[in-house]
């Protein structure tokens, strides 16, 4: 994607992908370490529906992944426990944690959400990782259902908050996929998430793929097929 298409909503920078005034806006938030342009090429591949307008929001947080290189992030994790937990080919368990700055996080996307000038029902809320996270928690703590929720690769959080604002959306579709051998977030967790969400009263299901911490094709094509059924 080029450059000119980064624009600031709201408090956020935001590549825009342009469709139609009357087309549903999809919004993906990044995971951890990347930024607004990592997952700009879905715009691309997934058979989204026709008119479709898509906003990749850049992290508020600068975080080092590497010498010399800088990713964006939407709060804070505890990196150096992570490795520990993968070196022993354990899972950090935050099922029950409010991860620090996710707070803050979700109100500045609620100010970007708000500048897009689009009802709640025109708005599919959809993030990777670290990202599927603050989609969820922004969609379940919202006074409205958003047209629908796909989570990538992501985990629970807030578990006893959560257990009491998704009935609040009961009806509200959902799309969630994990990878089999994902060695960051727990794969069991993420059914956990799926059976919170479910029991709930929300209408979905979470897909089991082999493979890692990733989105691989077959979840793109099942994410189009997901969205088109939005309409």
């Amino acid at each position: 994607m080029m450059n000119d298409k980064l624009k600031k909503i709201g408090p956020l920078d935001v590549v825009e992908v342009k469709g139609s005034p009357q087309g549903p806006c999809i919004v993906l938030f990044h995971g951890y370490g990347a930024d607004c342009y990592d997952l700009t090429p879905l715009s691309q591949v997934v058979k989204a529906p026709k008119g479709s307008n898509w906003y990749f929001p850049n992290g508020p947080i600068a975080v080092p992944i590497g010498p010399g290189s800088m990713g964006r992030a939407w709060f804070h994790i505890d990196i150096e426990g992570l490795e520990r937990a993968m070196r022993s080919g354990k899972y950090r368990d935050m099922t029950n944690s409010i991860p620090q700055g996710l707070d803050k996080a979700k109100m500045l996307a609620y100010e970007f959400l708000s500048k897009l000038n689009r009802k709640p029902e025109d708005i599919i809320l959809g993030g990777f990782s670290q990202g599927a996270m603050l989609a969820t928690d922004i969609a379940l703590s919202s006074a409205s259902n958003y047209r629908g929720l796909f989570l990538l690769s992501g985990s629970l959080i807030k578990m006893q908050e959560w257990k009491k604002l998704a009935p609040l959306h009961k009806g509200m579709r959902f799309f969630q996929a994990h990878g089999e051998n994902d060695a960051i977030l727990n794969p069991q967790v993420a059914q956990e998430l799926e059976t919170l969400l479910v029991e709930a009263g929300l209408e979905g299901q979470l897909e089991m793929f082999r493979g890692g911490h990733e989105i691989p094709p077959q979840v793109l094509k099942n994410l189009g097929s997901f969205l088109q059924g939005l309409t």
